[in-house]
């Protein structure tokens, strides 16, 4: 079986071909059509990849960023009860 002579062409080749293959009867060949469906399929699913490695790490930081506010709120709590103890002492001692 002979190579293909669309092998290793980009999708924009691939279209470009297409249309000149079609002319002006808009035919298209349906081993270029193929050819250039199986790039975009092959360009979308490394896309939606690099998107769930995108939202997994956005999680993790978002994980991460939810249990450093935790402790942030459970130090100002205690500073806070803390403050408010030395001010009603203070307050108390006051004549």
């Amino acid at each position: 079986m002979a190579e293909s002579p669309y092998r290793g062409m980009s999708k924009d080749q691939l279209a470009d071909e297409m249309l000149n293959f079609g002319g002006q009867t808009g035919a298209t060949p349906t081993h270029v059509m193929a050819r250039l469906q199986a790039r975009c399929v092959s360009d979308l699913e490394a896309a939606l990849k690099n998107l769930e490695d995108s939202q997994r790490k956005s999680a993790t930081a978002s994980d991460k960023l939810a249990a450093r506010v935790f402790w942030l709120n459970v130090v100002l709590t205690a500073a806070t009860v803390v403050g408010s103890i030395i001010a009603f002492l203070t307050f108390l001692r006051t004549p």
